[in-house]
């Protein structure tokens, strides 16, 4: 899944190589996501498997991967004629 390795360098504003509530927190108010407080924390909760409160790449590739099962089933929803668009 390397399509995703440049989006979590993106995020990880510090390079130590997990993404903390704060560095993904100020990536979603950049892009107009004023309420990501309670989001964000949910993700971090959600994706963090060893509990550090951090979200490292194996982590991170968890959630995307999550997040793109679910864009492709409202896509299907969505394309009543099935062709693709």
């Amino acid at each position: 899944m390397d399509q995703f390795r440049g989006l979590f360098a993106k995020l990880d504003q510090n390079n130590d190589g997990v993404i903390s509530v704060a560095e993904l927190h100020d990536e979603m108010r950049k892009h107009g996501i004023l309420s990501a407080d309670g989001k964000v924390q949910n993700i971090i909760d959600s994706y963090d498997k060893n509990k550090d409160g951090l979200l490292d790449y194996k982590e991170f590739l968890s959630y995307m991967t999550d997040r793109e099962k679910k864009w492709k089933i409202y896509f299907h929803d969505l394309d009543k004629n099935k062709c693709g668009e």
